[in-house]
């Protein structure tokens, strides 16, 4: 007959097997269901990086489509013979410059020509093995891409394979806002190695997390099982409470990996909602140098078509412009040799500003008579005459920076800005710019240039007013990426202290 402690061993012997058992289970499936949901959020991770780059590729692509100027497309043929053309100079740097804000691997034109497709301006450097010279081409295009140009709107598609190599790209039509036409294809591309590289690296982020996960899983379970050990034999708190912590420890584990699955889709929510506000607020942006440079080109056509301006004649033209996107002033700056400088000076006189003289400034800053010159530039006649007195009569040959803006523009007889400056009339050494639009006579003679002076504080203040019910829901920064090296900021709302150089 066995002694009644015999009995009881057996007991508790049997009761830690049975327990090692079943935490054993428990572990394998913890492990089991971290290993599952692993698999599941690689395959999600990867799908949201696709859909990332694809957006960002899309969104890129429309961008540029609604902002080319369709006019200077209109003047290319997509042949050799556009090289040497300043409309296809302008786009070209337009989007090197675009490209290289923006991170992208490429950007460039297609338009199509009897069923097929011809390269034009692109943000490629011409030693690149991916460049193609206006004219080439396209000879292994997607199949989707040709159905664009009658099917106009922005697509994006890939991997596919080509001529340069294989690519996820995104395409965006430019149409033309008088005939309706397509004038061209935007393209905007993205190497599939590169796109490949994010994905597998998105996809270790989540296989790093499970690993840990499971780590984190059996260290505490041998942790508790070696706690446990430890405890008298005969201890209650033994099996049960053990059962209970490895419970808590996979609810913690489990709570872990959905917190961080939501907070992804919480954070693509967002992002998405922030995109949204963020193009309505871009649009509105660009509408006012869209209008901006509308309305400077027919003050241009206005005052070709007369043979000589008046002031009231101009202040009548202008004066539903003014208060129109921010702009700060509308100018007319003829072109004047020196041996018409004083019938210049006596006309403005006679028509109501009698201290009107050409000047420019001293090195000190003081205003001063202009020196001769074989050609002066000055303004004119300004827009409201009110707050922007100190341009009238300022003459921009004396100025090395609006010069080179006056020469570019006659030179290429395209709308053309100035860098960010500080203009003459403006107190608060806020950053501004200066376009100018060439006007010419009948015969085709040089007359001077109509001006638009703006602000870009006021262009942004202009784009979100008070009634703008999600105004303090974003910041907005306006930025000059033209400039080599970060990106400059020109303007922002919140509004803070944002000056230029007094140029």
């Amino acid at each position: 007959m066995n002694p009644p402690h015999s009995s009881g061993a057996s007991s508790l012997s049997s009761q830690t097997r049975d327990g090692r058992i079943v935490s054993n289970a428990m572990l394998a499936m913890g492990v089991a269901i971290i290993a599952i949901l692993s698999v599941l959020g690689v395959a999600w991770r990867t799908q949201t990086i696709i859909l990332e780059h694809k957006e960002y590729l899309t969104e890129n692509a429309s961008n540029l489509a609604q902002n080319i100027n369709p006019v200077r497309l209109r003047q290319l043929s997509f042949t050799q013979a556009d090289k040497q053309k300043p409309e296809f100079q302008r786009l070209r740097r337009q989007m090197i410059a675009y490209s290289d804000y923006a991170s992208l691997r490429s950007i460039y034109t297609l338009r199509e020509r009897e069923g097929k497709l011809y390269f034009g301006p692109e943000s490629i450097a011409e030693n690149d093995p991916l460049a193609s010279p206006p004219g080439t081409l396209y000879q292994n295009p997607p199949v989707e891409l040709l159905t664009l140009t009658r099917n106009p709107g922005t697509i994006c598609i890939g991997p596919y394979t080509d001529e340069y190599g294989s690519f996820i790209s995104a395409y965006s039509t430019v149409i033309d806002p008088i005939t309706n036409e397509v004038l061209a294809t935007i393209g905007v591309d993205l190497p599939e190695q590169d796109w490949l590289r994010e994905i597998r690296n998105g996809q270790k982020g989540v296989v790093m997390l499970g690993t840990t996960l499971c780590g984190l899983l059996v260290l505490a379970a041998l942790l508790l099982r070696r706690l446990l050990s430890r405890l008298p034999p005969t201890s209650r708190f033994k099996q049960p409470h053990a059962l209970g912590l490895l419970i808590l420890l996979y609810g913690i584990l489990l709570t872990t990996l959905l917190g961080v699955a939501t907070r992804d889709l919480d954070v693509r929510a967002m992002s998405t909602e922030f995109g949204r506000l963020a193009s309505l607020k871009s649009t509105s942006v660009e509408h006012s140098f869209v209008g901006l440079r509308r309305d400077l080109q027919s003050i241009a056509r206005f005052i070709e078509q007369s043979e000589v301006v008046t002031h009231e004649e101009f202040q009548k033209f202008t004066a539903p412009l003014v208060s129109a996107y921010g702009i700060r002033s509308w100018e007319w700056v003829p072109r004047i040799t020196e041996d018409r400088r004083e019938e210049l000076e006596r006309t403005v006189r006679s028509e109501g500003h009698p201290d009107y003289l050409i000047h420019d400034k001293s090195p000190q800053g003081l205003l001063q008579p202009a020196p001769p010159r074989n050609l002066h530039f000055p303004v004119a006649y300004v827009s409201p005459h009110v707050g922007n007195e100190a341009a009238l009569g300022y003459d921009m040959a004396s100025e090395p920076l609006r010069y080179a803006t006056l020469t570019s523009a006659a030179n290429e007889r395209l709308t053309t800005g100035t860098p960010p400056l500080r203009i003459i009339q403006d107190t608060e050494g806020q950053k501004g710019m200066l376009v100018m639009e060439p006007v010419y006579s009948g015969e085709g003679q040089h007359r001077g240039f109509a001006l638009g002076g703006i602000i870009f504080q006021n262009i942004i203040d202009h784009a979100i007013t008070p009634r703008d019910s999600q105004r303090n829901l974003m910041e907005v920064h306006l930025l000059d990426v033209t400039t080599k090296g970060p990106a400059v900021e020109l303007a922002s709302y919140p509004r803070h202290i944002n000056s230029a150089p007094p140029t």
